[in-house]
């Protein structure tokens, strides 16, 4: 009795999930509360879909060139995010694929709706929107009052301010991204920035301070600023009333103004990119949840 029991819980576990396609979307890295929400929407996510299995995987520092080593290899995720200084990159390395075969008509006569302008390349959409307002400067109010540094009131000020922290021996601003290791089709004025704000140590990647990504860096209460998701200041650490915030404006070209835009990307060995895309979409819906919130309390 036992044996056709456990031959019936296997047939059962084989038809009624076990052949479920597995997908893999990458994330950057997040705080710890953030990793949470992120596993506990993906779980309400896979008990709705009897034909998926989504699996996430939070890569905390250098995602672009895991990814992009791991493709190269002939492997590689479904999906994964990126942000609009790589893409062109991205795009002449052939590590993603375009997205508009899998677009919604609705997608297509609203494709500023859903995708970043900054993705768009040679009338080609190579990446959805995540749902987020964009990004934020985070700073830590304790560091700026102690040194004499300015507060920022807009995105412009990262340059200069940047520079006076790291001249009162401060750490700057601590990125998750090492430029000078990733390779390059192409160098455009933002890549070219970005190596030259590396290179001149006021954008410091976080392992080459020993921490394991940027947020664990920023609450060491070492940093004087990072950039993340705007969405953070809802539901992670960024509570703590020594932290501010100031977004940073979305689709702007002028890297003064802008310092990323987020997207979800198709990897180019995608198994199954459909399927991916409509993850995509729940994401984005999700995220447009918390920016409700936002709309109401900023």
């Amino acid at each position: 009795m036992k044996f056709f029991i456990i031959l019936f819980l296997i047939q059962s576990s084989f038809l009624f999930g076990g052949n479920r396609k597995k997908i893999e979307v990458v994330f950057f890295s997040m705080p710890t509360r953030s990793k949470l929400m992120l596993e506990s929407v993906v779980e309400k996510y896979n008990a709705s879909n009897s034909k998926v299995k989504i699996i996430p995987r939070v890569e905390d520092n250098n995602l672009v060139k895991v990814i992009s080593d791991e493709i190269e290899s002939g492997s590689g995720p479904d999906g994964f995010l990126i942000f609009d200084i790589l893409v062109k990159n991205a795009v002449h390395n052939n590590w993603i694929q375009p997205l508009d075969k899998y677009l919604s008509m609705e997608e297509i006569l609203e494709k500023a709706k859903y995708i970043p302008k900054n993705f768009i390349i040679d009338n080609k959409s190579y990446g959805y929107r995540t749902g987020s307002k964009g990004t934020a400067l985070f700073y830590n109010k304790k560091i700026l009052e102690k040194y004499g540094i300015p507060k920022p009131k807009s995105p412009a000020d990262i340059p200069n301010l940047t520079k006076i922290a790291k001249d009162k021996g401060v750490i700057p601003l601590v990125n998750d991204t090492k430029y000078s290791s990733l390779k390059y089709g192409t160098l455009d004025y933002m890549i070219k920035y970005h190596i030259y704000m590396e290179e001149q140590k006021l954008f410091i990647y976080s392992g080459d301070l020993g921490y394991s990504n940027k947020y664990e860096a920023f609450f060491s209460d070492e940093v004087a600023f990072i950039v993340g998701n705007i969405e953070d200041i809802h539901h992670s650490d960024f509570y703590r009333n020594i932290y501010g915030m100031i977004p940073l404006l979305e689709d702007k070209v002028d890297i003064k103004q802008n310092i990323f835009t987020f997207g979800y990307v198709l990897g180019k060995n995608a198994k199954y990119p459909k399927e991916t895309m409509e993850f995509f979409r729940y994401m984005n819906n999700v995220t447009c949840g918390y920016n409700n919130y936002f709309n109401n309390i900023l």
